[in-house]
């Protein structure tokens, strides 16, 4: 099986010369006449080498960040051009990134990348960045070996094709690749994971003695399919190999590049020891290949920074957020789509506005808007007409006399005409915060509790509680699925704990209708802290009922009475927010644009349908 070489770099990213030169040595020769030889002896050392290279040399070596410090040795017979030809190919491959693509030209055998592990682990993890060509008729395969050395009885063995997987039962659509592995009696059982084709995922396989965890994402870290698979016949050894191969005995590949691979790493059974890494494949390392894997090599160059040509597009173009245009592993060609792509979206909005104009910052002024407001009207990508709503929206507000249009809030009433719900106004994050969950964050709210002047509550069928809640969940709404439950009773301010027990906070009260700022935060440690005075102080931590590592939090629930007593209390929540871990606003509502009085909140908009008597009134907190 021959091995051949796509793109042919050198491989000398920031290696000494010695390597270099012995390279081009290799590719072009040593040099036949006396006259052509540049030096005869064996070694020099780096004074010598340096003496060796002219003053332009050094500078070109110096420039790309190669110094006199890695020229330790030259082969015997190199010439002048060879030299040169060595250095230029080290300076064209600083910074360059290698992957491994795997072909098969062969009818005897398959093409294979494999390592073997220094000793058997039952449990690891192999982690990778793959990228799989579906129109190729022959398929690519990632298998854990046990001992036996046979894909049938190993672990596991994932097989990945588009166009020849109709052969084994299900046919792929064409700009996907679809994965499966083999069964229990080495068949294929298709699973759930799929990848779209000529694109580079990360694909990590996590084997623990009996399954396998599969979970592909996106190089921003992003799950895009994921599939925890048993191990194969029941197989329970030790992996002591992994591997990537493709084709068969008796076919070869049809693309150039049927399957890509970069960042190959191996963890032990910790999860976090090394066993085994080469992450841009710059040694070119064939592993412990038994078939002769067909390796090919292709410099590809990411970009790190944005040209000063494209900067000034931008600039001109009015886009003030650029943090998005490089992630870190792209290419000239993905950078030059990216920014081509926001000029566009700036030109379709008539250009986007990087600061307000004198006249609109005295109008602000002069109308008494505050300078953080005025700061905060831009940000990021704005088009003229959302600056400009933006600013007559501050201007109208800040000349709207007091008391002519009241400050909006949701209210929450617990009259419980039917005996079975309390006042509730219930958020999803997956409806509001665009997440699933959150592991760690914050909720912000204004929060009112006063007695309701108009109540209607059937104090004569039901007994009166007049208590409020702010409650996190995570599974589930029932009380075994609290993260966080804080009560606000009578003055005093209590709080529930893991055991589900409620204790009152010595010291810690509060005052009819006055104002709470409330803020409470939780963490991955399954730790929740809370307060009323806007976050000043806080109260805990306290530990979670349900765990953040069983059910991060989804929800929130604020809440007055309950399903088997009614409130002559009002409760009023406005200026809610919700942070992530990283304190970046995900939600946040004030009900002063886009709702009126009266308006009925139970399953509107982002509120959940379980929220139950809350309307839009008009309170000043």
């Amino acid at each position: 099986m021959n091995v051949t070489q796509k793109g042919k770099i050198m491989n000398f990213k920031k290696t000494k010369i010695a390597a270099a030169v012995l390279s081009a040595t290799l590719l072009f020769g040593c040099g036949s006449g006396s006259d052509s030889v540049k030096s005869v002896v064996d070694y020099l050392d780096s004074t010598e080498v340096t003496a060796l290279l002219s003053a332009e040399q050094i500078a070109e070596l110096e420039a790309a960040g190669l110094t006199a410090a890695d020229l330790t040795t030259i082969v015997a017979g190199v010439t002048d051009a060879e030299l040169q030809a060595a250095i230029d190919a080290a300076i064209a491959n600083v910074g360059a990134n290698k992957y491994v693509v795997l072909t098969d030209d062969s009818t005897s055998a398959n093409a294979q990348l494999l390592y073997t592990l220094p000793a058997a682990q039952t449990a690891g993890k192999l982690t990778a960045k793959i990228k799989v060509d579906s129109s190729d008729e022959k398929l690519s395969y990632i298998t854990l070996f046990d001992a036996s050395g046979s894909v049938k009885t190993s672990p596991l063995d994932l097989k990945i094709g588009g166009s020849d997987i109709a052969a084994f039962g299900t046919e792929a659509p064409a700009d996907t690749s679809i994965i499966k592995s083999r069964g229990t009696t080495n068949g294929d059982v298709l699973t759930d994971l799929t990848l779209d084709t000529l694109t580079w995922v990360n694909i990590s396989l996590e084997w623990n003695g009996s399954t396998v965890d599969v979970v592909i994402s996106d190089l921003d870290g992003n799950e895009l399919s994921s599939d925890t698979l048993d191990y194969q016949d029941g197989d329970t050894d030790a992996v002591t190999k992994v591997g990537f191969q493709v084709g068969d005995s008796s076919n070869v590949t049809t693309t150039s590049e049927p399957i890509a691979i970069d960042n190959f790493m191996v963890y032990g059974a910790d999860l976090t020891t090394v066993l085994f890494s080469d992450e841009d494949f710059a040694d070119l390392t064939l592993y412990n290949s038994s078939r002769g894997a067909e390796v090919l090599t292709e410099g590809v160059e990411y970009i790190t920074e944005l040209t000063a040509a494209q900067v000034t597009a931008l600039s001109d173009a009015g886009v003030v957020d650029t943090s998005g245009i490089i992630n870190g592993n792209m290419t000239q060609d993905e950078v030059d789509a990216a920014v081509a792509a926001l000029i566009a979206a700036a030109e379709a909005v008539g250009g986007y506005v990087a600061e307000l104009t004198d006249a609109q910052t005295t109008a602000l002024t002069d109308a008494g808007v505050s300078q953080d407001d005025i700061d905060g009207i831009i940000v990021g990508n704005m088009s003229q007409a959302e600056v400009d709503a933006a600013v007559e929206a501050l201007i109208e507000a800040a000349n709207t006399p007091v008391g002519e249009v009241g400050n909006l809030v949701a209210q929450l009433l617990d009259t419980n005409a039917n005996g079975s719900a309390d006042g509730e106004l219930r958020i999803k994050f997956a409806d509001s915060a665009g997440v699933d969950s959150l592991e760690a964050g914050q909720i912000s709210a204004t929060i009112m509790m006063q007695a309701d002047a108009d109540s209607t509550a059937d104090t004569v069928t039901y007994s009166t509680t007049n208590t409020g809640y702010v409650s996190l969940y995570g599974s589930g709404t029932s009380s075994t699925n609290l993260h966080g439950d804080i009560i606000f009773s009578g003055g005093e301010v209590k709080y529930r704990d893991d055991l589900g027990s409620q204790s009152t906070i010595d010291g810690l009260t509060w005052t009819d209708g006055e104002a709470i700022e409330f803020v409470v935060t939780w963490a991955a440690d399954d730790t929740w802290s809370f307060s009323i005075d806007g976050g000043t102080t806080f109260n805990g931590p306290y530990v979670s009922r349900e765990k953040i590592a069983t059910s991060p939090i989804t929800l929130v629930a604020f809440k007055i009475g309950t399903s088997s007593d009614v409130a002559t209390y009002e409760m009023n929540v406005d200026n809610i927010e919700i942070l992530d871990g990283d304190s970046a606003s995900l939600y946040s509502e004030d009900f002063e644009n886009g709702y009126s009085v009266d308006d009925d909140l139970d399953g509107t908009g982002v509120f959940d349908s379980n929220s139950n008597e809350v309307t839009v009134q008009e309170v000043e907190l």
